[in-house]
């Protein structure tokens, strides 16, 4: 079964291990607690290939959805699509 959860954007870092002409993307790093029983999940996004922090800083954006598998919380999908809207796309 799929849940979506708001996890809080820690940390925003590159991916230094993969580059495409010389460019490392960024990865989103981000937490989330769970209420009920107190514990801390990670999560890390896909590659995003444009600059991130300025569009979360002017924007607010403090959170960010992911879907996780409420079976096994390593299954999980941090939707970064939600910046499309911000780029135009």
């Amino acid at each position: 079964m799929e849940k979506k959860i708001e996890a809080t954007i820690d940390n925003i870092s590159f991916k230094m291990n993969y580059s495409v002409n010389g460019r490392h993307p960024y990865i989103l790093e981000c937490s989330y607690v769970d209420l009920e029983t107190g514990a801390v999940y990670f999560f890390k996004s896909d590659s995003v290939w444009y600059s991130i922090e300025t569009l979360l800083e002017h924007n607010n954006i403090t959170t960010v959805p992911v879907y996780v598998d409420t079976q096994n919380l390593k299954k999980y999908y941090v939707d970064i699509t939600m910046f499309e809207k911000y780029l135009g796309k």
